[in-house]
């Protein structure tokens, strides 16, 4: 796994929440190549506007038509039995929602890319000072 992060970067958040948030991609992004011949998977962080936007990216083979259409319903997962239980990005997404921020399935690049994106400050969302 690479984590490449060129500053310091600060938001208003609940920490926790968002860690399961990246937990959860980066583990759906270790499954996704785990059969794949390069097994490569990233983690970005870059300032964006008034926010901070993450990017998760696997070397796998990608998400078919059908499961980009499921990807933030619960109990969905491509993943065989015993794999998890399909509703990482589902809570995934309502934790972003509640954080005013954005989370999606990168259309524009080659490998499989999730983006999250959060704004720096929060209103209306108790985090720890």
């Amino acid at each position: 796994i690479v984590c490449e992060v060129k500053d310091d970067f600060y938001i208003e958040c609940r920490e926790t929440e968002i860690l399961q948030v990246l937990v959860n991609l980066v583990n759906n992004a270790k499954d996704a190549v785990e059969t794949s011949h390069t097994k490569e998977v990233r983690l970005l962080a870059r300032e964006d506007g008034n926010g901070l936007e993450f990017l998760v990216e696997d070397s796998g083979p990608g998400l078919t038509d059908k499961m980009k259409l499921k990807l933030f319903q619960p109990f969905s997962s491509s993943k065989g039995a015993g794999k998890g239980t399909g509703l990482g990005l589902s809570i995934s997404k309502q934790i972003i929602d509640t954080h005013h921020g954005k989370i999606y399935l990168s259309l524009d690049s080659g490998p499989t890319r999730f983006v999250v994106w959060l704004p720096q400050k929060q209103q209306g969302l108790a985090v720890a000072a």
